[in-house]
């Protein structure tokens, strides 16, 4: 979420994903992010969601690991054994979204992923 969240072009697949989501009753597999720590029409305070607008990648990808892990599925560990050189900041987001995807894919609806990765992502392209 952002502030010009309904406003950009590609907005919509999150919100039909997340009513899609809650009208099944799988409230807890959906993490509201925003990026600049201002919400969108139609979501309260009490919906509960995460402020990343100062957050590093390390802590937001922490954040989401540990929600997926909370659901009760298993995850494998998302660590490398070995510490890989130090990427770009794009590049490390993008390494740790394909990370959290392969991670994730069979234990959660693909929607979720989405939500929450693209969210992030889009957020870190147009500049939190």
């Amino acid at each position: 979420m952002c502030d010009e969240y309904t406003r950009k072009e590609w907005c919509g697949l999150e919100s039909r994903a997340i009513r899609s989501l809650l009208k099944t009753y799988q409230n807890d597999r959906i993490m509201l992010l925003t990026v600049d720590g201002k919400t969108m029409d139609g979501v309260f305070d009490i919906d509960g969601y995460m402020n990343i607008s100062e957050d590093s990648d390390d802590i937001v990808a922490d954040a989401i690991y540990s929600r997926l892990k909370a659901l009760g599925d298993p995850l494998p560990s998302s660590r490398p054994l070995q510490t890989p050189p130090r990427q770009s900041t794009r590049d490390n987001v993008l390494s740790k979204s394909i990370m959290a995807l392969r991670n994730t894919f069979h234990s959660i609806s693909p929607w979720y992923i989405v939500v929450a990765l693209s969210s992030y992502i889009l957020g870190t392209i147009i500049g939190r």
